[in-house]
């Protein structure tokens, strides 16, 4: 395991590119003042507002006004030389970050500080997501699971699949469950690091499986098996058939689940007995990911834009032809829909584009809180950039 404090020689003068107000700590924990001459002020821009470079994400603070929001910080995790960052993910004050090299990296959200890094693999090691369990960071590849230390990234656990997995996984107490290429569930316990369960679906599982309500996990497969499990049983509480599978996680409330599927429909499921609740006909496959909000379920159709349904029945609320992409997140009541480097606000009852920015340069945007939540901006060298709701 690479442990941080051998990374503090190399990584404190470059961790933060730009902390506002708290100093960052080296690899090893240690004060290491922020390099904020790493970050340089640009002439005016051509809207006349101020733009800052953080490693080739240009940031143009007025735009992010615009919409609500306030630079916070600017931070790069460890990534090897001629590495790449594969992958990010918010959990809560913390946010894991696994580059090509096979290293993981844990920040502080506050302040973005590196917390720790380790490498887990080699760089033809396959990750397949990360979760986290209290103080505990739980790190998938295909073959193994590691358990590590939150804030210290010491190794708590580390247990090997039965067999090769291909989705993140959904927890649920105990037990991690994961979607496989063989067409399998396959749900790992925890605590004895051995297989719980398995079970057989039809196709591939290639969206990782989600949490119905609190006590049932869901998973669809390319040949259109939907399944409802108890987690801890593996025994089956409902199942239903479609068409075709999906490449956009579904996505669930308390009792249904919600599929946009390759066979050109919008699916709801009740997770009791699997029962067709509606569905909707489109003219085109869809890929997009759908996204959930008080009673709403809005997808990107290739046809019309974004839609939003009624999750009651089915019924069309709006569309709009105009604005595509994914909801990330609620800001002051309104839809955040990011779609590739652009932003935008709007409207939720009706549907209008209320303002929108285009952001060149970066290669993600996510939020780490549906509601309100701060803004994450990967850029493409692998610099994170948060930006916070404005008061």
């Amino acid at each position: 395991m690479l442990r941080a404090d051998l990374l503090a020689a190399t990584l404190a003068a470059s961790l933060v590119l730009g902390c506002e107000s708290t100093p960052n700590a080296g690899a090893s924990g240690g004060s290491a003042s922020p390099s904020v001459g790493a970050l340089s002020s640009d002439p005016e821009s051509p809207t006349g507002g101020v733009v800052t470079d953080a490693e080739g994400f240009r940031i143009a603070h007025d735009d992010w006004a615009r919409l609500g929001y306030r630079w916070d910080w600017s931070s790069k995790p460890f990534i090897s030389p001629r590495g790449t960052l594969n992958d990010f993910t918010p959990l809560g004050n913390l946010l894991v970050a696994q580059e090509s090299g096979s290293n993981v990296s844990v920040l502080e959200s506050r302040s973005g500080r590196l917390l720790w890094s380790s490498q887990l693999g080699s760089r033809f090691t396959k990750f397949v997501g990360s979760a986290r369990d209290n103080d505990i960071i739980l790190t998938s590849t295909t073959s193994e699971l590691f358990e590590l230390g939150a804030t210290s990234g010491n190794l708590v656990a580390k247990s090997r699949f039965k067999f090769l997995v291909d989705t993140a996984p959904v927890l649920v107490g105990n037990i991690a469950v994961y979607g496989s290429g063989s067409g399998k569930l396959l749900a790992h316990n925890r605590d004895t690091g051995v297989i719980a369960w398995a079970y057989a679906l039809s196709g591939p599982i290639e969206t990782p499986p989600v949490l119905v309500g609190d006590e049932i996990v869901a998973a669809l497969s390319r040949g259109g098996d939907v399944i409802f499990l108890n987690p801890f049983t593996g025994a089956s509480v409902g199942r239903a058939k479609i068409a075709g599978g999906a490449t956009s996680a579904p996505v669930a409330d308390t009792d249904r689940l919600y599929v946009a599927s390759l066979d050109q429909s919008v699916y709801a499921f009740d997770a009791l007995g699997g029962a067709l609740a509606w569905r909707v006909r489109t003219e085109y496959p869809i890929t997009a990911q759908p996204a959930l909000h008080d009673g709403a379920l809005y997808v990107t159709l290739q046809a019309h834009g974004l839609t939003a349904f009624d999750t009651i029945d089915g019924s069309l609320l709006w569309r709009n032809d105009d604005i595509r992409g994914e909801v990330i997140g609620i800001r002051d009541g309104e839809l955040l829909v990011a779609d590739g480097t652009r932003l935008a606000l709007v409207d939720p009852e009706q549907g209008d584009v209320i303002r929108r920015h285009d952001f060149p340069g970066a290669a993600s945007i996510t939020t780490d809180t549906f509601v309100d939540g701060a803004v994450y901006v990967v850029g493409r060298s692998g610099v994170i950039v948060r930006f916070v709701p404005r008061s």
